[in-house]
């Protein structure tokens, strides 16, 4: 066991040292709600051909950010392969008002979600998920990763993405609705409709993100727009829309 911890800290510390080398993409966005500025973010790119880092750093901004304090750091890395990537480590740090939470993915080298490890503030044991929901599946971020190398590859949008939290698995089913014109650059637009799949513990998922357009509805789609990039050698999203209770959202591009 003790070795196999040793090998997993030496193979991603061999990662970050890979990405390090790699030219990085930043990019700033903007994140409107109602009209009304809600959030900025960035997303660090660092690709190589064989790995892949993400960093997505994110805080209130506007008007809202005067009522709401909310922060958060992710990050994901992993491998980049003929037929995919394999992810290596994910991790988040999220604060709303004084209330943190943190926690750990951990995965085998084969890429496969072995369990999640909420730390303190808020630590709580969870069993390891169900190895049938967790086969096959990715982190938020990385899937981001999976999809543009998927693009720049094939020339068109993934059908379908599973991805698991460590709580649910969520199959994120994709229909491509083709070429459009993002700040002057061919991009290719991707429809997203994400289903929940009931947690080992029963209980399905909470907050304004599922309970938008009416209580039990299925959410609308999210629109992502992805663009080729030649830093980054895959396709990278240059916009996103989505609907919610309280108006239109919209996330946009600042700089890259």
């Amino acid at each position: 066991m003790v070795q196999g911890i040793i090998s997993k800290s030496v193979f991603i510390l061999l990662l970050t040292v890979q990405a390090s080398r790699a030219e990085s993409l930043v990019q700033e966005w903007k994140i409107r709600m109602a009209g009304l500025p809600a959030a900025q973010a960035s997303l660090t790119f660092n690709i190589t051909p064989t790995t892949y880092v993400l960093h997505m750093s994110a805080r209130m901004a506007g008007p809202l950010s005067m009522l709401f304090s909310w922060k958060n750091e992710s990050e994901s890395s992993g491998l980049i392969t003929r037929n995919g990537i394999l992810v290596q480590s994910h991790g988040i740090s999220n604060k709303w008002q004084d209330k943190t939470s943190n926690f750990l993915l951990n995965y085998s080298l084969e890429g496969n979600l072995t369990g999640r490890v909420d730390t303190p503030p808020l630590a709580e044991a969870l069993p390891p998920p169900d190895p049938v929901l967790a086969s096959g599946t990715q982190d938020f971020l990385s899937a981001l990763v999976a999809g543009g190398l998927f693009i720049s590859r094939n020339d068109a949008c993934p059908k379908v993405m599973p991805v698991h939290d460590g709580r649910r698995r969520y199959d994120v089913a994709i229909t491509d609705a083709g070429m459009d014109n993002i700040n002057g650059q061919p991009a290719r637009h991707c429809r997203m409709d994400i289903s929940p799949f009931t947690p080992e513990g029963g209980k399905r998922p909470k907050g304004w993100f599922w309970k938008r357009n009416g209580k039990g509805k299925r959410p609308d789609p999210i629109n992502i727009w992805m663009a080729q990039n030649p830093t980054t050698g895959i396709a990278v999203p240059v916009k996103c829309t989505f609907t919610s209770d309280v108006g239109d959202v919209e996330m946009l591009l600042n700089r890259q």
